[in-house]
């Protein structure tokens, strides 16, 4: 049968859309989408930059009319008789090898001309209905393979021929399905049998009517079962293409919305920046955190590293800083490609510059106006301009009102009026048309970055924009289930972890006392607090800086039942990815300095000695434990950058790590932006932080302002109210112990602690990197709008609603506790690692 129209997506394996049309009235970005299209070359005459595999269709039985090259085939006698199903179409002879010839030297040049990867076989059922001799349709088709080995080559039916064919790919058409022209009526037919050699691909298409779901899902199930990547469509194939209800994404196609109830839980988000280092990004820096509130987590592609399928993610954000990009129309193309799929952009930084000379120019500014309705406009302004700046809503403002006086420049856009979902921030000027350089619209939001965020110096950023209010009108449309890292039974988390750094130091507050002697004597044993308390080795060892006095500081601090141990190394790498470290037992490793002040050393070829820094350092300070305790836990030193390959080793060898972020939100670092994410993705691997920044940066690098560190209880403040953002971290060096005005800033958040510890959960350092761990492999499904399954909740066992709910049933549900002030639903789950809860 011609197939004019299909589209298909199905969850099989993972999202496969398969596409066959040979119309022309689909922008080219819809068709970025599907991982096999088959389109029309002459509707689709370049095709170069298309990533996904493109077919080109060609008719292999017969000719139409409308074809070029009709008539020079007509007059060479080789077009017989009409296909009576098709009286545009003759059927084509393959005698005197004119055909294969015309093939092989015109039709498929001019087909890889444009760009087309390989060749949709179309009619080959007409070249046996026209009794063309067998051996010269297995010839003519084997031919091109032979010809162009790198041709893939999709058949449509032909199933008598398969076993003799080199073709990649087949579809069965009407092969579960059959329907009766005459009496217009569907039938099931699961009864034929069609045998495929193995090394062939399958796709498989059957017509039914879109209104028999229950059919149609059975016939999807039948294919899926026969390993088919299947397509269910109406006998016209021109109508809007029917899709599996348990298809976990909502969908768009020519502006057709569909829903399923079962869509997912959006938590996967691509972070697309201008850096590789993915801690350097502004995305990483000033965003993600408000991400991790909801539930969600970034996996960081920079530019000359973008994914070539989105089937694992959820939505897509991208940050723009005015990068010169090499090649600004693959970033696009990405875009458009996320848009087709129906995921949702979050886009801040406005349009990238244009290289000098690009050759794609005017196709970037096409794909740009196709996919997302907007333009660079007809002016710019620089600075003291007279316009007036209206908000839409009062929700968009935040941490600073963006006002005339603070524009710096201003970039009008054109925008299509049915994009224009909601502005959010309009300005005019007096004799020029108004411009919205921030909107929603239905693919997302657009956020010209200088205004919606204010980039200051060191403790000047700030948000125009409230990011809470824009992530919840793009990510987080409805309210389910997160997973929640700052809370236990409905009490806010608060931990203690001490970096091992100057245990020898002399202190200030006992006389001759060093600090971990006077950390046992004025704080462990004095508050007795669950804490995590890391040690360097070398600073115990005597055959390095230990001695007998810090052995036994070691011994009192591990004896206490409400300490836990951790190692901090055994040099003190300053520099994880370069391979500085404090000293080195390789006698080849070089001289070198640390911050250009501190000496160092730097190990050979800049790699780390793990197994010295790590398993070295926990055999080593094992043997001052007592009887029932472990050590397995490491606390990064120095940059705390780990790379991926320091990631692997340490998840290799079941070490539990964290530090780095250094989170603040004070009255100097008065924003949300300094809020740092839970941790950081490396590939696949996480690396997790700290939840606040410790004493170091409180004092000018312990230099000054030795008392600074008892501001950390504004950020404890900041981030508990009006959002619950981050745990109670308290996280310091011995060296506190040294001088009193760091010791008094100590004992006020000790004091603080301890009075509140009835209304917080105090809990180990070891226990919150597991919650942050599972926090990226818990698994929240959406069975329905008020019906939620949790699966592997290890470790992680807070879930919370943004509201205030009311619950029909759960399992393994153990506790709920609303909190007023946050308007927050806590649920606490039990030991099991499953759960489910129903609203009603």
């Amino acid at each position: 049968m011609k197939l004019l129209l299909f589209l298909m997506f199905i969850k099989f394996q993972f999202a496969l859309p398969f596409l066959i049309y040979y119309g022309n009235e689909i922008p080219e970005y819809k068709l970025y989408k599907y991982d096999d299209l088959v389109i029309d070359p002459d509707q689709y005459q370049n095709v170069w930059e298309f990533s996904n595999q493109t077919y080109a269709y060609i008719s292999m039985g017969e000719v139409e009319k409308f074809r070029s090259y009709y008539n020079l085939l007509l007059k060479k006698g080789i077009l017989e008789a009409v296909n009576p199903e098709w009286p545009d179409a003759r059927y084509v002879s393959l005698k005197n090898d004119i055909w294969k010839n015309y093939l092989l030297e015109t039709i498929i040049p001019n087909v890889l001309e444009k760009g087309y990867k390989g060749i949709f076989l179309d009619t080959l059922d007409s070249l046996l209905v026209s009794k063309q001799n067998r051996k010269l349709i297995i010839e003519l088709i084997n031919s091109i393979k032979a010809r162009y080995p790198k041709l893939k080559l999709m058949a449509n039916r032909g199933f008598s021929l398969l076993k003799d064919l080199n073709v990649d790919s087949v579809l069965l058409e009407s092969t579960l399905s059959h329907y009766d022209f005459k009496t217009k009526k569907h039938s099931l037919a699961f009864n034929e049998v069609i045998k495929v050699p193995s090394k062939i691909k399958i796709f498989s298409l059957d017509y039914w009517p879109r209104s028999d779901h229950k059919t149609i899902k059975l016939l999807y199930q039948k294919a899926i079962k026969k390993g088919y990547i299947p397509l269910i469509s109406t006998i016209d194939l021109q109508q809007e293409p029917i899709l599996l209800y348990d298809f976990e994404r909502k969908l768009y196609f020519n502006s057709v919305k569909v829903d399923f109830e079962n869509k997912p839980i959006i938590r996967n988000i691509l972070a697309i920046s201008s850096v590789d280092e993915y801690d350097r990004s502004a995305i990483h820096i000033h965003m993600e955190s408000t991400l991790n509130y909801y539930g969600m987590h970034c996996f960081n592609k920079p530019f000359n590293d973008l994914p070539k399928e989105l089937h694992s993610y959820d939505g897509v954000l991208l940050w723009l800083k005015g990068d010169d990009l090499e090649d600004p129309f693959k970033l696009f193309y990405l875009l458009s490609k996320a848009k087709s799929l129906g995921l949702p952009i979050f886009w801040i930084g406005g349009f990238p510059p244009i290289p000098k000379n690009y050759p794609k120019e005017i196709k970037l500014n096409k794909l740009i106006w196709e996919a997302f309705n907007i333009k660079v406009g007809p002016y710019y302004f620089f600075k003291n301009i007279n316009a007036k700046i209206s908000y839409s809503h009062p929700d968009f403002h935040f941490e600073k009102k963006l006002s005339k006086t603070k524009l710096d420049s201003i970039q009008a856009y054109d925008i299509k009026i049915d994009s224009l979902k909601e502005p959010i921030l309009t300005i005019s000027i007096p004799k020029f048309k108004d411009t919205t350089p921030c909107f929603f619209s239905d693919w997302g939001v657009f956020l010209d970055s200088s205004k919606a965020f204010l980039a200051g110096s060191e403790y000047q950023s700030r948000w125009y924009m409230n990011p809470f209010t824009i992530i919840e009108k793009v990510f987080y449309k409805e309210h389910w289930p997160i997973p929640d890292t700052t809370t236990i039974k409905g009490k806010r988390i608060s931990y203690i972890h001490i970096d091992g750094d100057g245990v020898l130091s002399l202190s200030e507050i006992s006389a001759g006392k060093s600090c971990g002697q006077v950390a046992i004597k004025k704080i462990f044993k004095k508050y007795k607090l669950k804490t995590g308390v890391s040690f360097i080795a070398n600073e115990i060892d005597d055959n390095f800086q230990g001695n007998a006095i810090s052995q036994q500081v070691v011994s009192d601090t591990f004896a206490l039942p409400y300490i836990e141990p951790a190692s901090h190394t055994y040099s003190h790498p300053f520099s994880w990815k370069k391979g500085i470290v404090a000293f080195s037992i390789d006698k080849n490793a070089t001289d070198t300095l640390w911050d250009g002040i501190i000496k160092a050393k730097q190990e050979v070829g800049g790699i780390l000695n793990l197994d010295f820094e790590i398993k070295k350092s926990i055999e080593y300070l094992s043997q001052f434990l007592p009887k029932g305790k472990k050590l397995d836990v490491i606390y990064y030193s120095g940059d705390c950058v780990p790379t991926k390959q320091q990631l692997i080793y340490l998840k290799t060898n079941n070490i539990l790590a964290f530090n780095g972020g250094d989170s603040y939100f004070d009255h100097n670092f008065n924003s949300l932006s300094y809020v740092k994410a839970l941790g950081k993705d490396i590939d696949g691997y996480k690396q997790i932080y700290s939840s606040n920044a410790n004493e170091n940066t409180y004092t000018d690098l312990w230099n000054d302002r030795f008392w600074g560190f008892a501001r950390v209880k504004e950020t404890w403040d900041n981030t508990g109210y009006p959002k619950r953002l981050k745990p109670m971290n308290m996280y310091y060096h011995f060296y506190s112990l040294a001088k009193l005005g760091s010791y008094r800033a100590l004992i006020y958040l000790y004091d603080y602690l301890y009075k509140n510890q009835k209304n917080i959960a105090i809990i180990y350092p070891s226990q919150f990197i597991k919650i942050a761990h599972n926090f990226y492999t818990i698994k929240i499904k959406k069975i329905s709008p008020k019906h939620f399954k949790i699966s592997n909740a290890t470790d992680l066992k807070e879930i919370r609603f943004n509201k205030k709910i009311k619950i029909k049933s759960t399992k393994n549900i153990i506790k709920v506790t609303y909190n007023k002030k946050l308007n927050v639903t806590y649920l606490t789950i039990g030991d099991s690692p499953q759960a489910e809860i129903i609203l009603k």
